[in-house]
């Protein structure tokens, strides 16, 4: 077992104090223990039957979503985010598990590098002080009228749905968009099929959108 300069342990030791020796016939770490009194280094033996070590935090401190960092067997090991945010271990055979399992089971852990971020698309844009914009901007720069209704390129007519959706956790925010007989709704403008083309108010599918 090996442990690197930098980590933080838990060790729960069981036992009765019956004399002081100096030196140790094992190899040892030496732990840093803060107090009151301003702390003391512990030398700890390895392989010490007594004295169970919990791995705390890694050398490098806590790993962040997006690294990458490799296991004392030298596996790689890509940080991802469970269901609660929480930084997690993902494997190349697709298994995830918790920092503190992995730490503890094929510590120490040390980073490899940052990889690069997915570059996320930006969201649309809109007045957020008006509770009922009648536009708003794509990321490209072009402007939709909110009070216009759109024709999409297998035929059926679409109106705003009044309101904005997010796709996925950390997706853009775009428009949502009901279609005029009802038979969709709330559906993100991106994935209506293309192309949108913007009906002139005399259109006669243009008319009045009625529930």
């Amino acid at each position: 077992m090996t442990y690197l300069p930098g980590e933080t342990l838990q060790i729960t030791i069981t036992g009765q104090v019956a004399r002081i020796v100096d030196g140790s016939p094992w190899s040892e770490i030496r732990l840093d223990v803060a107090d009151q009194s301003g702390g003391i280094t512990l030398p700890i033996p390895l392989g010490w039957a007594a004295a169970k070590v919990i791995r705390i935090k890694p050398a490098a401190g806590v790993p962040k979503p997006g690294e990458l960092w490799q296991n004392c067997q030298g596996a790689e090991l890509f940080v991802t985010k469970d269901r609660y945010g929480n930084p997690q271990f993902a494997t190349a055979d697709g298994r995830t598990h918790s920092i503190e399992w992995m730490n503890n089971t094929f510590g120490p852990l040390t980073p490899i590098r940052q990889l690069p971020e997915r570059e996320r698309e930006p969201d649309w844009t809109w007045d957020e002080n008006d509770d009922n914009p009648g536009s708003c901007t794509d990321p490209s720069g072009q402007v939709w009228d909110l009070t216009a209704q759109y024709r999409d390129g297998e035929g059926h007519v679409w109106h705003w749905a009044g309101g904005f959706g997010r796709d996925g956790d950390d997706g853009p925010i775009r428009p949502l968009m009901s279609r005029r007989d009802w038979s969709r709704t709330d559906v993100q403008i991106t994935d209506i099929p293309g192309p949108l083309s913007q009906l002139p108010a005399d259109d006669e599918d243009a008319g009045p959108v009625t529930s």
